[in-house]
Parts: C-alpha cells; structure tokens; sequence
C-alpha cells in the first residue's frame, strides 16, 4: 500500500520527469555530438521518455566504465547481463555484442545540467583516451 500510494503521488510529476529526461538527452546530444560513439534517437519528438540514455561505444564497454570512475562519473551496462546468459543459454551473439558495447549515462530528473556536462565531457576525455 505505502508503495502504491507513492507512485499515484508521483503520477502527478510524470510530465514533468518526461519533459526533464528529454531536456537530459538533448543535451547529451548536443555535448557528445560528433564522438566517436553512436547516440539514441533525436529527443527532438516522437515519444522517447529516455528512462536511460544509452551509447553505442563501438568497443569493449568495461575500460570506459573504468576510466568514467576514476573521473568520479558512475555509469553502467544497460542491463546487469543479458537474459540468455542468466538462463545459461548461448547462440545471441547480437545480444552478447550490445551488452558488451553500450553504455547507460546517468539520465534522472533530479540530474543537474552541470552534471549532464560532466558526464559527457568525462566520457569524450575517456573516448579519447
């Protein structure tokens, strides 16, 4: 109940969290426009709420999470692993090559601008590295 009550109050920021993530990945875009990692979609319309926003490193994920760190920046995989390795399955090589590339930048309400520019200013110095 305690948990049910907290969400109908946070129902009535919704919009407000959607409208602050969009602002989040447009500006992320803008910053991390032109790296050498691929983007999500233009925030820019559609119906994104950019719940994570995540980067296509096009290379092993866990050195920049490492080099992120040490930059005092927390980031991680989008998933813990992906659901095939949990089952003990193999045979997704598209699934295992995702997992080992993408990267999700910190993307919540509460995350100022500054810190939305020492994410990606972090990340580009890491990039480059």
């Amino acid at each position: 109940d305690l948990q049910a009550a907290l969400g109908r109050s946070q129902l009535a920021r919704l919009d407000a969290f959607v409208a602050r993530r969009r602002d989040i990945a447009a500006r992320y875009a803008r910053r991390l426009g032109g790296a050498p990692c691929g983007l999500p979609p233009d925030p820019r319309g559609g119906r994104h709420v950019y719940h994570r926003f995540v980067v296509d490193l096009r290379r092993p994920v866990a050195p920049v999470i490492d080099a992120l760190a040490r930059r005092g920046v927390t980031a991680r995989r989008p998933v813990f692993r992906p659901l095939h390795r949990a089952l003990g399955r193999s045979g997704y090589p598209i699934a295992d090559r995702l997992w080992a590339e993408r990267l999700s930048l910190p993307c919540y309400p509460a995350l100022a601008d500054a810190e939305v520019d020492t994410v990606a200013a972090a990340l580009l110095e890491a990039l480059a590295a």
